[in-house]
């Protein structure tokens, strides 16, 4: 567990340090084959949280809390003299901080520049006088030491590393492993990676490429597998992901990664399924208030042929259960659907609406009429769209039609949105002072998420506060729990 606090504590330094140099040398430190990698500009994001000096204390406190740490007196006074002048310590924080992860898990590490190797020296003599970790030894240029018997801490003149396993790996071999990569003086690195020089070129707060065999354990790699089509193994899917925050809002960015002619054949096989892009055709039959709204235009029989492909969707789906018959519902949908709920009392008001091109939809609907007659569920077929709602838009001047959800759904080939404000006006029915009422009334508006194609998505998070970066907001909710 003191790995974890002594992660955040370099972190915290980093926050508080301007870059000097250009230097990246010690990037090259992460191997080729890393399958997950994770930049933070720190100093950006102070920025944006308007954090200061001071709030180094508070935030490891906060984490050691929530890892449920008791720190001694001695310890945080530690880290208070560390805190109070990191540029004393040898690590040029003002660069930006890595964390990746090799596959499986096997080794996860973060990695920082160093800029004074003489000065480093006062910080890990610290460490040691204070039985943070083990002595360190010196051999070659690289200075190794193990903290709490489960940790590398490693540095040359280049590259600070703290390195961890989830296998079972010894130290010594951890200690190899690392000074492998410190002296890596060559171009096989993940510097010459795609992945890495779309990250480098982004000027967001976060970025993080992986791949799906960073998973951990034999069961969860299985399952994926067998949900990946022949020819095409976990490390060849990977994603990139961009976080910024914002003022009021924290946007996510993700980019599927296709890195073989396989993988790039298997989504073009996807683009099949999309039958165009949103028009938006039946937002005027949903009321403004909706607290959610979900709408995808594909082409049901693509979609039954690509399930049927996947022999473990398949399988799934076929041990839910689901009340009607999937294929025959999917496969008459060609064209937009999409669905609709809003409050309405105890019972909510809810609208679906597909275009079809058969009737097969209609005949499994009709199965539950009695059921639906009493909740007062109109249904059925109208110049070729399906409609099931019970959901009534004459007692309001206005639709999803006008709202902003409703005009950003255009042009997209999938959108998902939850209204928090209108959950919150419902849930409160049940008492507005249950702590999650009283959460999303205070904090949250809305999440959005949405495809422009069959490779990119957004999500968007945002705050009832519009006006102060979302990221000093998570600081201030940090410092009421301090």
């Amino acid at each position: 567990m003191k790995t974890k606090i002594l992660s955040v504590t370099l972190c915290v330094m980093a926050i508080f340090m301007v870059s000097c140099t250009e230097n990246n040398e010690y990037t090259k430190v992460i191997p080729k084959y890393a399958s997950m990698v994770i930049s933070a500009d720190l100093h950006q994001m102070a920025e944006k949280g308007e954090l200061e000096a001071g709030d180094g204390r508070m935030l490891i406190e906060s984490f050691s809390k929530s890892v449920k740490v008791e720190m001694t007196q001695k310890e945080l006074d530690v880290f208070d003299k560390v805190l109070s002048s990191p540029k004393e310590y040898g690590l040029d924080f003002g660069k930006k901080v890595y964390y990746f992860v090799t596959p499986e898990f096997e080794y996860n590490a973060i990695l920082s520049s160093v800029s004074d190797y003489g000065k480093l020296k006062k910080l890990t003599d610290i460490f040691v006088s204070q039985h943070i970790c083990e002595p360190f030894v010196e051999k070659d240029g690289i200075c190794s030491s193990v903290l709490n018997e489960e940790s590398v801490i490693i540095y040359n003149d280049k590259a600070f590393l703290l390195l961890s396993t989830m296998k079972d790996v010894s130290l010594d071999k951890m200690k190899e492993k690392a000074a492998e990569w410190l002296s890596n003086e060559t171009s096989e690195n993940y510097t010459i990676t795609e992945e890495f020089s779309r990250m480098e070129s982004s000027d967001v707060d976060i970025k993080m490429a992986v791949s799906l065999d960073c998973m951990s354990g034999d069961q969860v790699r299985t399952i994926l597998k067998k949900t990946l089509p022949l020819g095409i193994d976990l490390k060849d899917i990977g994603y990139l992901l961009f976080v910024n925050f914002e003022k009021g809002q924290l946007k996510v960015d993700i980019e599927n990664l296709c890195k073989t002619d396989e993988t790039k054949a298997q989504f073009d096989k996807y683009k099949n399924v999309i039958a165009g892009k949103l028009k938006g055709r039946f937002l005027n039959k949903m009321v403004s208030s909706s607290l959610f709204y979900a709408s995808a235009s594909f082409d049901g029989s693509e979609l039954c042929k690509m399930i049927v492909e996947n022999k473990t969707l398949k399988s799934g789906l076929d041990s839910l259960e689901i009340p009607v018959d999937l294929k025959s519902v999917l496969s008459s949908v060609n064209g937009e659907f999409a669905v609709a709920v809003a409050p309405d009392g105890l019972l909510p008001q809810i609208a679906i609406y597909a275009e079809v091109d058969k009737d097969d939809i209609l005949k499994e609907v009709e199965v539950y009429k009695m059921a639906l007659d009493i909740a007062n569920i109109r249904y059925g077929i109208d110049d070729g769209v399906f409609y099931m709602t019970n959901m009534d838009t004459s007692k309001s001047d206005e639709s999803l039609a006008d709202s902003k959800f409703g005009k950003d759904s255009k042009g997209k080939i999938m959108y998902f949105t939850v209204d928090f404000k209108a959950l919150s006006d419902m849930l409160g029915l049940v008492g507005k002072d249950v702590v999650i009422v009283k959460i999303i009334s205070e904090y949250l508006k809305s999440v959005t998420v949405y495809k422009d194609d069959i490779l990119s998505s957004r999500f968007i998070y945002t705050s009832t506060d519009s006006k102060t970066n979302v990221l000093k907001q998570i600081i201030d909710l940090v410092r009421k729990e301090v």
